[in-house]
């Protein structure tokens, strides 16, 4: 995937607060971005007047966000939620910032596995120090809640427009594949 088209998913403050509301939102991207792995990448952009107030979604082609479009129109969450806005293509001469937006991994409780130490409550109290934003979410496949944090860095790599990479189900970045995103106002 390489970021060539995007669109913005607004999200109304009304009737969830936006928080929870961007989390249902991306429970539905989830569902969509794992029919179609490694074709959308996630960015939260930081002009965004609130947290939680913009979701973009980015894809290598223009068919690629119409067919994610049609795939969540219907969705209740958005339609009670969000408003999308019409896809734009990242300008050809682009020369601004790129960012990677990163899941930030907190084991689970069962991964825990010696005795006495607890490797998931200090990534916690990372995550929490460091004031990362979140998503609640919740596991169809166990009924298990957690919280998905997130990060941002910029990306310093090589020449970002030439770079393929593939996000995760989850639209963003790991550790092994970073996804340069444009950090485009």
């Amino acid at each position: 995937m390489q970021p060539r088209w995007f669109c913005d998913i607004e999200v109304r403050p009304q009737p969830l607060p936006r928080p929870m509301a961007a989390s249902a939102i991306v429970r539905v991207l989830h569902g969509a971005f794992r029919q179609a792995p490694g074709r959308h990448a996630l960015a939260m952009p930081s002009h965004a007047r609130l947290a939680h107030s913009v979701l973009r979604v980015f894809a290598s082609g223009r068919d690629e966000l119409d067919a994610l479009i049609a795939n969540i129109r219907e969705a209740p969450s958005l339609l009670e939620q969000a408003v999308i806005h019409y896809p734009r293509s990242v300008p050809e001469d682009y020369a601004g910032s790129w960012s990677i937006y990163q899941r930030f991994r907190i084991p689970s409780r069962r991964a825990e596995r010696i005795p006495g130490r607890s490797v998931r409550l200090k990534r916690v109290q990372e995550a929490n120090a460091r004031e990362l934003p979140f998503f609640q979410m919740k596991s169809d496949s166990n009924g298990g809640r957690f919280r998905l944090y997130w990060s941002v860095q910029p990306y310093t790599g090589s020449e970002p427009k030439v770079r393929e990479s593939t996000p995760d189900s989850w639209g963003l970045s790991t550790t092994t594949n970073p996804v340069p995103l444009p950090d485009i106002t």
